[in-house]
């Protein structure tokens, strides 16, 4: 008796939608979009660092499309925790039923998620996010930061006015450099002034909850990183000893021990001007316009550019994904959509 042969090739068909791995999926895109955030600020970072980070992103982004409904209800379920969940969301509402998926995505959008929601539409390409302003316009208040922060990563908006910012980009970037910072530009503008003679003032406003945001900001702008990643020692209060000894002294609070580091540092002198923790040279600006991922890429960009007629420092003047394709609602396997 002969045994039936053995055929070469089933009938295809859909593949099964794994819910954990549509999970897993959704975890890992939003850790991939904190990472994303920490990689844009850090001062080493590459293009080509931030683009292999973005092949993992999208690889997540497009597994989640995949699995159609069931990557959708994930992603609408991880948003109610997670502000970084709204980029896969925002990215998943671009579909046949757009309209529906925007008005779920509305309901989730806090404040602090703008910025994530744009990102999201970004990744379809800058044609369709540029398509989605006119909708978005005439769809309530709810959108507004959202399409405030799309009409800047699209470049049809300038950054936040600064007089101290403007002030550097009405003259090149050699004389901007070479001029004295001026001490009365303000808290704001201290950072982009690169005023190193108010690091000791803008220590002391970290005490004060109301000026500290804005005093950070400035401080990491002068010296090119945090000011608490400067400092070695812990900011809590070291633990009781359970036998009773005296417990070590709590660490004195995060400005005095900024002001003492400074202090220490003489190879800074205060008249000096600061720029991202080094000297504000043509040579070292233009350096890390072209190459940098700071949050301060724009302006540096604009004084490169006001410099010597620079226009190819390619990469996206904002830390937001620019995918040069074009982009057509989904076939999704598994799940109907």
């Amino acid at each position: 008796m002969q045994a039936a042969a053995i055929p070469l090739s089933t009938p295809a068909a859909a593949p099964a939608v794994i819910p954990l791995l549509v999970q897993q999926h959704a975890d890992e895109a939003a850790i991939a979009t904190l990472r994303r955030a920490a990689l844009w600020q850090a001062e080493g970072a590459t293009m080509a660092d931030l683009r292999a980070l973005d092949l993992q992103l999208e690889a997540h982004l497009h597994g989640l499309r995949h699995a159609g409904a069931t990557g959708w209800r994930t992603a609408l379920a991880q948003a109610e925790e997670a502000p970084e969940a709204l980029t896969a969301l925002a990215f998943l509402a671009c579909a046949e039923d757009l309209q529906p998926r925007l008005a779920a995505l509305a309901a989730r959008i806090a404040p602090e998620g703008a910025e994530a929601a744009a990102a999201g539409f970004c990744w379809h390409g800058p044609g369709y996010a540029a398509g989605l302003l006119p909708w978005l316009s005439g769809a309530g208040p709810v959108w507004a930061p959202v399409i405030a922060a799309l009409r800047q990563m699209l470049g049809q908006h300038a950054p936040p006015s600064d007089p101290v910012l403007a002030a550097a980009l009405a003259r090149p970037m050699a004389d901007w450099a070479t001029a004295p910072a001026d001490p009365a530009a303000g808290w704001a503008g201290a950072g982009w002034a690169g005023a190193a003679a108010q690091v000791p003032a803008l220590a002391a406003l970290l005490d004060d909850p109301a000026q500290a945001p804005t005093a950070a900001e400035a401080l990491r702008r002068i010296l090119g990183q945090p000011p608490e990643a400067l400092l070695p020692l812990p900011d809590r209060a070291p633990l009781p000893d359970p036998y009773g000894a005296a417990p070590p002294p709590a660490p004195a609070p995060l400005s005095h021990r900024l002001a003492a580091w400074w202090q220490a540092h003489p190879g800074w002198p205060p008249g000096s001007r600061l720029v991202l923790g080094g000297p504000a040279t043509p040579a070292r600006l233009r350096r890390k316009a072209a190459t940098g991922l700071l949050r301060d890429y724009p302006w540096l960009c604009a004084l490169a550019r006001h410099d010597h007629g620079a226009t190819d420092l390619a990469p996206p003047a904002a830390p937001f994904p620019m995918i040069s394709k074009g982009f057509s609602p989904p076939a999704t396997q598994g799940d109907p959509s």
